[in-house]
């Protein structure tokens, strides 16, 4: 760290940013923070032995709400992100992808949500895109492992600094989740407090990279992010992690959490991986081809996360005939909207596109 970027005083709000490589993105993503007349933040960079001139050109920002950290060796994507939060020393740490702008002149307003958190005691947030009649909604207990607990885009994510600290195994976590690794730390958080969801314009989903052209640095060796083996692996993972807690839970509230997961799954390998393979553009970031998936693969994928959830549940133990029932429903339901409401959708489709009525009601159905 430079010796003039040292503070006495605790931020309210650390940006932690793992960097590597992104020289130029990196820079505008600090300056536009700093350009912040604020004063209550950090800015705390963790650059993981780039190649290019990132250091040549962080090390001229000159503020003491800047500080600049480089390890000697390239310790591995997953693990820089949980090494720049450790960096932190903000109340709050604010996790920020290298390659997401952010808008500095919505700082005030981050403070101002902040501070309300912290009369509320509030453990984690995050810091979500408009639309919610509020910009400051809390959830306490099986509300708040229901909303927040589950894998996010890392950037936006806003953990309280001394339940992070708390985490146990956090270091190790960061390098072997199967999902993305904050989500083990948002639950410990959650556990010693509210969770809430914010606006405050911070982030608005805006990426300064094309993804085309970007490896992502999600460890490829298990196949494609988005890899229905691996979403499989992904929520099994979120439901031992919340199995492990399950003790403080009715058993109401236990199989609404499981109910919720299992039919995220369900619709992860059909749905949203159809969705995925059609995205040309994502292709390349998250390593995979694009192709079509027609309904007998989604079909497949469904009942192959059913049998392996089925199976991991027997083999930890946790498989109970209430569970089976809450499956076999879920399993209904996905089943019957892939072989209803879809082929009905595509044949509904095939009339109206030709005369133009398809995409009016697509654009209604947006609003525009």
């Amino acid at each position: 760290t430079r010796p003039d970027q040292t503070r006495p005083d605790q931020p309210i709000v650390s940006f932690c940013i793992p960097s590597y490589n992104k020289a130029e993105i990196i820079e505008k993503i600090v300056k536009s923070l700093l350009a912040s007349t604020e004063t209550e933040f950090e800015v705390v960079i963790n650059d993981n032995a780039s190649e290019d001139n990132t250091i040549e050109l962080l090390s001229k920002i000159h503020d003491n709400r800047f500080r600049l950290y480089r390890n000697e060796e390239n310790i591995g994507g997953q693990r820089n992100w949980g090494r720049a939060l450790e960096l932190g020393r903000g109340k709050y740490l604010y996790l920020v992808m290298g390659r997401d702008y952010l808008h500095g002149e919505c700082i005030p307003k981050l403070l101002e949500l902040l501070k309300q958190a912290i009369k509320e005691n509030v453990k984690y947030l995050r810091d979500n895109m408009p639309g919610s009649k509020s910009d400051f909604v809390t959830y306490d207990g099986i509300e708040a492992i229901l909303h927040l607990l589950k894998a996010e885009h890392p950037t936006g994510c806003i953990f309280d600094r001394e339940a992070f600290h708390s985490t146990p195994d956090r270091t190790h976590f960061f390098e072997t989740a199967d999902g993305y690794p904050a989500i083990l730390v948002t639950r410990e958080c959650l556990l010693h407090g509210k969770g809430a969801i914010i606006y405050s314009g911070v982030w608005l989903w805006e990426g300064m990279i094309d993804l085309s052209r970007v490896p992502s640095t999600n460890n490829f060796s298990a196949g494609p992010y988005y890899l229905p083996s691996r979403r499989i692996a992904q929520k099994l993972e979120v439901i031992d992690m919340f199995d492990e807690i399950a003790c403080r839970f009715t058993k109401s509230e236990s199989n609404k959490f499981f109910r919720k997961v299992f039919l995220e799954l369900l619709d992860d390998v059909a749905i949203s991986w159809r969705w995925h393979c059609g995205n040309a553009y994502e292709q390349p970031h998250y390593g995979q081809t694009a192709r079509y998936v027609g309904n007998v693969e989604m079909l497949k994928n469904v009942f192959s996360a059913y049998t392996a959830t089925k199976e991991h549940l027997k083999t930890k133990g946790t498989y109970t005939f209430a569970r089976q029932g809450i499956m076999s429903y879920c399993l209904s339901k996905i089943v019957v909207k892939l072989v209803t409401y879809y082929p009905l959708k595509s044949l509904v489709k095939k009339i109206l596109e030709p005369i133009g009525i398809w995409g009016i009601l697509k654009r209604i159905k947006h609003g525009i």
